[in-house]
């Protein structure tokens, strides 16, 4: 998944030079594109890891919790089935 990288800090001082919160926000509807097809295709039983490097929640909860509440609201085709 593209992601700004933040979360790579600690090894990776170059990151600080270059880090906005702005990245998050410009990263956000790529994220949300992809893992929105992923749901798409995924089949009945299958399992879809989201994963960044980023510790930003505009990339990580965000992206999920819009993708959970396209699936909920009808706005994106899934197999997926909640049990709440």
């Amino acid at each position: 998944m593209p992601c700004s990288g933040d979360g790579t800090m600690r090894k990776n001082v170059d990151v600080w030079k270059k880090w906005s919160p702005a990245q998050g926000l410009g990263l956000h509807k790529t994220q949300l594109l992809i893992l929105s097809r992923a749901v798409e295709l995924c089949e009945v039983g299958g399992v879809i890891v989201y994963s960044t490097c980023s510790m930003n929640p505009i990339e990580n909860e965000a992206v999920v919790a819009a993708v959970i509440f396209n699936i909920i609201s009808n706005k994106l085709t899934s197999n997926i089935r909640f049990n709440m």
